[in-house]
C-alpha cells in the first residue's frame, strides 16, 4: 500500500483546509471516494470534529480538506504547527 505523506503549510492552518496535490492526489481521490460530496465527522483526540467534507477541485488537480474547527482548537490548547 502506497502513503499520503503530507507537510502542513502555514497557509493552511491559516485558511482551515489543507490541500492534497500532485503525486497524492490520485491516491487521495481513490482512499476517500466514497467521502467526496459527502459530509462526515473527524473523531481525534482533540475531540469530533462534525460536518466535515472534501472539496474536490478536480480541474485543479488537488482535494482540500474543510478542517478549521480542528486548527482553531490545536491553537486553543498551546500547539504549534508552524
Amino acid at each position: 500500500m502506497e502513503y499520503i505523506k503530507k507537510k502542513i503549510a502555514s497557509w493552511e492552518i491559516k485558511y482551515g483546509q489543507i490541500a492534497i496535490t500532485g503525486q497524492d492526489y490520485q491516491k487521495a481521490i481513490a482512499l476517500f471516494a466514497e467521502n467526496i460530496g459527502n459530509s462526515f465527522n473527524i473523531d481525534t483526540h482533540l475531540g469530533i470534529f462534525k460536518n466535515k467534507n472534501f472539496l474536490n477541485e478536480q480541474y485543479r488537480n488537488y482535494l482540500r480538506l474543510s478542517c478549521g474547527p480542528f486548527f482553531k482548537t490545536t491553537s486553543r490548547r498551546g500547539y504549534n504547527f508552524s
